[in-house]
């Protein structure tokens, strides 16, 4: 081999090596929130549009837009009632009927959370949750990636729930407070009694774990329902 031959397979092997290492740099490279967004934004289609647009002011049709949107998003979603939160409480909570009352979910999203979009995808859009939430709770979905949407949350949950208190604000946090999933139940005065299920990315279950969770939640509803 010549000096020259030599020198450039040297050269080679080097470049190589920072190729390999400006690849392994770049996989293992976290995102951040904001770099999860601008990424979403420019996503394929069925991500392009957001889940609510902004300055949503009919519950109805912002609902209706989320669920068409998740659908597109993930291929599946779970039902989600068609209407205000406060009619959303009365199906849950009013049935003549004990065993039809369920416990009401309030799921909160922000695309701008990269947990949101793996929560959505992983758990709440999973086949098996699908079915279990169908059949045991009533699902009502919001979306604040707007501030003038989780301003508007705010104003429904102020205006839906008399003891709601300024200090419980869902609508206006920072994006590491999203996901998030309100469980709503009756105390035995019938007071409402407001338990967070999934708050961030704190604790991120599998899909047997979350299924656990609304289960054990479910058995709590229950107790106070058949006394």
């Amino acid at each position: 081999m010549t000096l020259g031959n030599k020198n450039n397979q040297e050269e080679k092997i080097e470049s190589d090596i920072e190729e390999d290492d400006y690849v392994d740099n770049k996989s293992n490279a976290t995102t951040t929130d904001d770099e999860f967004y601008n990424e979403l934004m420019d996503a394929p289609p069925e991500f392009e549009d957001h889940l609510m647009p902004d300055g949503c002011k009919d519950e109805i049709t912002a609902i209706e837009h989320f669920t068409s949107c998740l659908n597109r998003r993930f291929n599946s979603c779970p039902v989600v009632f068609t209407g205000t939160l406060e009619d959303a409480l009365k199906e849950a909570f009013n049935s003549k009927e004990i065993k039809e009352r369920r416990p009401l979910l309030i799921y909160v999203n922000n695309d701008k959370s990269v947990y949101s979009n793996v929560f959505c995808r992983q758990l709440l859009c999973h086949d098996k949750l699908i079915e279990y939430l169908l059949n045991n709770y009533v699902l009502w979905t919001w979306d604040v990636t707007f501030s003038s949407n989780g301003e508007k949350l705010n104003e429904i949950l102020k205006t839906t729930f008399s003891q709601w208190k300024p200090g419980h604000s869902i609508g206006t946090g920072t994006t590491e407070q999203y996901p998030l999933l309100i469980g709503i139940r009756r105390s035995t005065n019938n007071d409402y009694l407001f338990d967070r299920i999934i708050d961030g990315s704190n604790k991120r279950p599998v899909v047997d774990e979350f299924l656990a969770q609304l289960i054990e939640y479910k058995d709590r509803f229950d107790i106070i329902v058949y006394e």
